[in-house]
């Protein structure tokens, strides 16, 4: 057995070195793996975050046109009441300079 050891001393240091590695190179990957997870996680929720903020001011914002667009739609039709009436005077007007006219 002493016989054993001496002759192959090389080879075996070499496997014991080589399992070593092994087991350094599978624990790194493992802990590669748990960060890319843990990175993935946090991502989901960083996004999951951004989206509710963006959700609530897109929400604000439909509100924000929907008042707009009855703003404008009343002010149309005040400005168009506005100008109906400049018109009948207008139109008065030009019936009493052709009345006026004959």
């Amino acid at each position: 057995m002493d016989g054993l050891i001496e002759r192959y001393w090389g080879l075996l240091a070499a496997c014991v070195g080589f399992v070593a590695w092994l087991v350094r190179v599978e624990a790194r990957g493992f802990a590669n793996a748990k960060a890319q997870r843990d990175d993935r996680e946090q991502l989901s929720k960083s996004l999951k975050e951004v989206d509710e903020r963006h959700s609530a001011a897109l929400e604000k914002l439909e509100a924000r046109w929907i008042t707009q667009r009855a703003e404008d739609i009343e002010t149309r039709r005040r400005e168009w009441d506005a100008m109906r009436g400049d018109m009948s005077e207008l139109k008065a007007d030009i019936k009493k300079l052709l009345e006026l006219s004959r």
